[in-house]
């Protein structure tokens, strides 16, 4: 037996030669069982958007790059500057006051890296974003992304074979009664990586032009599972 072989079998993960090969997976690896039950949970995940949260849950590497990007991000923001270079003016220090208590008030800076982190997770972040024109900015939050589906017409409701081309409402909760809430476009910032011409099927199953985009974790969805597997092997 070579020394690869023994650690194995040391560690649980091989079975000795007097087990036999029918031997139940469940005793041989009890410590893999929880990584099994996470597979099998990711597997059979509602919907993608619930599978690309999962795999970044899981998987140390996929996660470590996301966050790291998404803190570049946020640090690379360094602020609101009314003027960059020379001193400022009584009425331009007024203003950039303003705009350093804005800042402060909104988390700017946090944002960065949440939008960051759901458009490297999910390709699309999307806030509720509300107005008012004597006091400005009302409302600046982000909606889950696993829960919110784009319509044309609040009649395409419920409509599954509907198709969307238009990203005229947005709706949270749609597949569950009593619980819908809904948008115009007007009051949303809809951030996207890659939803211009795409054709993207979103979580109820419709068929959708140009609205959603597609997330980075698909393309490595088959590779992260296939890593899964392994580990339980």
């Amino acid at each position: 037996m070579s020394f690869g072989q023994r650690v194995r079998v040391f560690l649980g993960m091989e079975a000795s030669t007097t087990y036999p090969a029918s031997s139940s997976y469940e005793l041989q690896f009890p410590v893999l069982l929880p990584l099994r039950d996470v597979y099998n949970k990711i597997t059979k995940a509602g919907s993608h958007k619930q599978q690309y949260r999962l795999l970044k849950e899981v998987d140390p590497e996929l996660s470590g790059a996301i966050d790291k990007l998404a803190f570049m991000v946020k640090e690379s923001y360094k602020g609101f500057q009314v003027i960059i270079g020379r001193e400022l003016d009584k009425d331009e220090e007024e203003l950039q006051e303003l705009l350093d208590t804005f800042e402060d008030e909104w988390d700017i800076k946090d944002h960065f890296y949440a939008i960051t982190d759901t458009l490297l997770t999910y390709g699309d972040s999307v806030y509720v974003t509300t107005y008012d024109d004597d006091v400005g900015l009302l409302e600046f939050r982000p909606l889950p992304m696993e829960n919110l589906t784009i319509l044309e017409t609040l009649d395409q409701v419920d409509a599954t074979l509907s198709q969307v081309f238009l990203k005229n409402f947005y709706v949270l909760n749609e597949a569950t009664a009593n619980m819908v809430l809904d948008w115009p476009a007007e009051d949303i910032t809809h951030f996207a990586l890659n939803n211009k011409s795409r054709v993207v099927y979103d979580i109820r199953d419709r068929y959708t032009f140009g609205v959603w985009s597609v997330s980075p974790i698909q393309s490595l969805k088959p590779k992260l599972l296939w890593k899964m597997n392994r580990l339980m092997m």
